[in-house]
């Protein structure tokens, strides 16, 4: 798309002496981070909830505890342990490479980083930290050990997330156009395609609304639509495609690497994932059906795009991949997906064009628009603006460019839900929670139900009714009302949390003193223990309600018993305590 994305992908490329790209081949080689022939189990690119996976994602073998090494000669330049997200992660910088490789989900640093880590941990008295090593620091040589494998953060099985990023833009970068022998024969497989109609005069079959076919295999790459029907097609429309690449010996659905689109051999789409910044990396919402994904978890990529999706992914569009049907003829819909190692696979798809449609074909309004909220138009925001929309008891305000396209936007409010005594509010219907939103709005719902008392442990919740599920928005009370920012549409009110979290022994023994830990509403916030009064390093595994303590020797005072106290709080500062005098000698098992 861009000749400056061009020209600085083929310098890096050519900076890499051919490393990068499996097809260069030539150049220095980078170290596989793993000692073992690599399997993955995700890839670059990939369609995640709210973002593009920015490495891959290597199996290693089920287990926690292998070794991992640094690809390059580089430093140390960032290190993170957190309870959710990439857990222990090392990044290293690579100069002689323009590289940063970054090792998340560890279960251990090397020795050294881990001795500094845990030091920085009880200077600030806290799990989670971030530290940024002098660039003399730590020093690793290529195949260095720098770490073990885990299953920390947000991970939810043992692996090891691997990224390759730009050093200087701290973009990552496809891990799969280096060396790495990765086998796979296996071309991406092309599951559904749909097609939607684009304005007012837009009609599939008639309909104003989008149609979804199903698609099988003619062969391993060559895909047709199941049935005889050949959709007529009217005015502008869109297409989609539900399809994943897959590898050698791994079942894991994976992400396709470049994706065309033709009409009549005519190319009107590509997009290739070499390469995003995390700054757009949430415009993946526009890339995909966003309303598929939430109500049926499908992932169908869009072949068009929206006015306001600014991802940089794209090589090529042709009026915005939107294909334009104002005669009778019969047309051919190519569309050509291929994975990082070159092999493709096509699906055809047969439309009809039509020169004119009835003035009063359409759609009358689906179950599913009935079933959000019922609500009526009541604004058009345009997305290039900022927004507002005011009621006697609510008070939105979009800022500019937070949504894809312009909003024709909805809004309605329950009282019943108020009187069932779970809410001090009405339930407000904002919108329709599938039409994706970018960037945080401000929401304020006035609170004169809320008694005085129950200001303070007042938040807005997102209501999930069917789920019967409460989801903590955050919110603080302001002028009378509890004030939020959230980037999601759906049905919210006020809820109050005067419950601590609850928190249940769970194994203390000489090694290990751990519990479970839980909080039902606004959630678990902070953590702290003490032994003896002196603080303890107490780590949270929040996917496992686990909060736990390895019996450090070197820094807890031998004494004859142990007073323990632990403090464990929610977001709405309710404290949950325990306390428990420990009789056993826990040098015994560190001393043989």
């Amino acid at each position: 798309m861009r000749t400056w994305l061009l020209t600085t992908i083929l310098l890096f490329s050519l900076s890499l002496t051919g490393a990068y790209g499996q097809s260069a081949g030539s150049g220095p080689e980078l170290h596989a981070p793993v000692e073992f022939p690599m399997r993955l189990s995700g890839n670059f690119g990939e369609l995640r909830s709210g973002h593009f996976h920015a490495g891959i994602d290597i199996k290693t073998q089920g287990v926690t505890g292998k070794p991992i090494h640094a690809i390059a000669d580089g430093h140390v330049s960032r290190i993170k342990v957190s309870a959710t997200g990439y857990g222990h992660a090392l990044y290293i910088h690579h100069p002689q490479h323009g590289l940063t490789s970054v090792y998340a989900h560890l279960k251990s640093f090397a020795p050294e980083l881990d001795e500094h880590v845990k030091n920085k941990q009880y200077k600030q008295k806290n799990f989670e930290i971030q530290l940024f090593p002098e660039k003399g620091q730590f020093r690793v040589k290529r195949g260095e050990i720098i770490g073990y494998s885990g299953n920390t953060g947000s991970s939810q099985g043992p692996h090891l997330h691997f990224e390759t990023r730009d050093l200087n833009r701290q973009e990552p970068l496809n891990p799969l156009r280096f060396n790495w022998n990765i086998p796979d024969h296996i071309p991406p497989k092309i599951f559904n395609v749909a097609l939607y109609p684009l304005g007012p005069n837009a009609r599939v079959d008639g309909q104003t609304g989008k149609k979804f076919l199903d698609v099988a295999a003619i062969n391993k790459n060559r895909f047709k639509v199941l049935g005889e029907a050949v959709p007529k097609v009217h005015g502008k429309v869109g297409f989609a495609i539900r399809a994943f690449d897959f590898l050698d010996g791994a079942p894991n659905w994976c992400g396709l690497y470049t994706l065309k689109m033709y009409v009549d051999s005519v190319l009107m789409y590509h997009h290739r994932m070499d390469r995003f910044s995390f700054y757009e990396t949430r415009y993946i919402n526009s890339l995909i059906d966003y309303e598929e994904k939430v109500e049926n978890s499908h992932s169908y990529q869009k072949t068009f795009r929206e006015p306001n999706n600014q991802l940089d992914i794209y090589e090529y569009l042709r009026n915005n991949g939107v294909c334009e049907f104002r005669d009778d003829s019969l047309h051919t819909i190519t569309f050509r997906a291929t994975d990082a190692q070159g092999n493709s696979s096509e699906l055809y798809v047969k439309v009809k064009g039509q020169r004119q449609v009835s003035a009063s074909a359409g759609n009358p309004q689906s179950p599913r628009k009935k079933e959000v909220n019922g609500g009526n138009p009541v604004k058009v925001m345009p997305y290039a603006k900022s927004n507002s929309f005011k009621r006697a008891d609510i008070r939105l305000q979009f800022p500019k460019n937070a949504f894809y396209d312009t909003v024709r936007f909805e809004y309605s409010k329950d009282t019943i839900a108020r009187e069932s005594g779970q809410f001090y509010s009405d339930l407000h219907h904002i919108h329709r929670r599938h039409t994706p939103v970018h960037k945080k709005f401000s929401l304020s719902i006035e609170a004169r139900e809320l008694p005085d008392m129950l200001r303070e442990k007042a938040f807005i919740a997102r209501v999930d009714e069917e789920e019967n599920t409460y989801e903590y928005a955050g919110g603080e009370p302001v002028n009378g009302f509890i004030s939020t920012q959230t980037r999601s549409f759906g049905k919210y009110a006020i809820m109050v949390d005067k419950e601590p979290p609850t928190i249940k022994p769970f194994v203390i023994n000489e090694q290990k003193i751990s519990f479970k830990i839980d909080d039902h509403l606004s959630g678990v916030d902070s953590y702290n223990g003490y032994i003896n009064g002196q603080w303890v390093l107490f780590e949270y595994d929040p996917k496992n309600n686990l909060l736990f303590y390895r019996v450090d020797t070197s820094r807890l005072k031998k004494s004859e018993s142990y007073n323990l106290e632990l403090y464990v709080s929610d977001a709405m500062n309710n404290v949950a305590t325990y306390h428990e005098t420990i009789m056993m000698d826990m040098y015994q098992s560190h001393d043989n």
